[in-house]
């Protein structure tokens, strides 16, 4: 239940979306001629949200709050057993079985393929499956960049797949029950986007698995002339901060974190 109310809620993070709602309920009121004090804000707030968000200084602060949370080590005290990293770096509708599609946050799959080559004696946990209501005839996800990151020099025999998970706690949870498996003794590294780490971290930690944090894909930028000027990867990087806040709430309401 959870989880599908986590999907037809998540999208209100979207500024434009929210935006939009805003002016559908003062629409509303207008029609039926109540609050017109409230709809008339309703119809200012939408626009100054846009605004706002769009920003580049606004998203930028939001993402570095985050993203300054779980900085990576200076220095591994010893070479790790297993890397573990989160899928969500594909366009699930235009991946096929020979064809990737990768996306935002695909430094992620870099990153995780650069350490296996520089640990040659780390497992390498892919895991997510599809976090699609309807998943049928979806690509599940750690399938399709396990195929992927043995083409780029990974050993099969390494590559751990979770293609169940469909959140992050579902991550922590399955990525656990794999490494235990395979009775791995070491440090375990956790690959996910920096902004996402505070969530990831604590689901994992929640879960009884000690990692270590392993940020990529950082999207802080700086404060140039132009970081106050409206722009349209400002909403991207405020929908992402949003939806990653929103979703820490979520998560501590529901104790997975």
């Amino acid at each position: 239940m959870y989880f599908v109310l986590s999907k037809l809620l998540g999208g209100l993070t979207d500024p434009v979306r929210l935006a939009l709602l805003l002016v559908a309920v003062a629409a509303l009121l207008r029609l039926i001629r109540r609050l017109p004090r409230l709809r008339k804000g309703l119809f200012l707030a939408a626009p100054a949200v846009i605004g706002v968000f769009s920003i580049g200084a606004v998203s930028s602060s939001l993402c570095r709050l985050l993203e300054a949370r779980h900085p990576r080590p200076q220095k591994l005290a010893r070479p790790p057993a297993a890397i573990v990293m989160l899928t969500g770096v594909t366009d699930d509708m235009r991946v096929t079985p020979s064809y990737y599609e990768l996306a935002e946050g695909a430094d992620r799959l870099v990153e995780t393929v650069r350490l296996a080559h520089e640990y040659p004696r780390a497992l390498v946990v892919l895991s997510g499956g599809s976090s699609a209501l309807r998943p049928r005839g979806r690509q599940r996800e750690a399938r399709v960049l396990a195929r992927l990151a043995r083409e780029l020099g990974v050993p099969a025999a390494r590559i751990l797949v979770d293609e169940r998970a469909r959140n992050t706690r579902e991550n922590a949870v399955e990525s656990k029950r794999l490494l235990e498996r395979r009775k791995v003794r070491g440090p375990v590294l956790l690959v996910t986007s920096a902004i996402h780490m505070p969530r990831a971290l604590g689901c994992f930690e929640r879960a009884g698995a000690r990692v270590t944090p392993w940020p990529v894909d950082f999207q802080g930028l700086g404060y140039g002339p132009g970081a106050f000027v409206p722009r349209s990867d400002g909403l991207l990087r405020s929908r992402m901060v949003l939806h990653e806040l929103v979703g820490l709430l979520a998560y501590w309401v529901m104790g997975y974190i």
